[in-house]
């Protein structure tokens, strides 16, 4: 954002920054990991989120439970899908979200 102060030009950038950090358990008992297909999953994440806004800086945190399932899991790839919400600390209501998620991750 530009803003213009008796002749001179003043840039003020307005910036957002995060880190998450989580971990996902499986619904499944242990006599059924070896299964490959539609294993259902939840877990949580959190961290730190970061904000400047006209020259501002706030900080808070961040935490994002989420419920999933695995459509698809080998040794080579894995195929997700989840649905996490987003309750933060810093702006509550600007950053409560609902956030569905397709995770395709492989090995190389």
């Amino acid at each position: 954002m530009n803003l213009f102060k008796g002749g001179k030009i003043d840039y003020q950038e307005d910036y957002l920054f995060n880190y998450i950090f989580g971990i996902s358990i499986t619904f499944d008992r242990a006599q059924n990991l070896e299964r490959e297909y539609f294993i259902p999953y939840y877990g949580i994440k959190s961290g730190r989120i970061y904000l400047n806004s006209l020259g501002v800086d706030y900080n808070g945190f961040v935490v994002l439970p989420f419920l999933g399932i695995s459509i698809m899991r080998t040794k080579e790839m894995m195929l997700n899908i989840d649905v996490s919400i987003m309750l933060s600390s810093l702006k509550f209501r600007e950053f409560l979200s609902v956030s569905p998620n397709l995770i395709f991750s492989f090995v190389l």
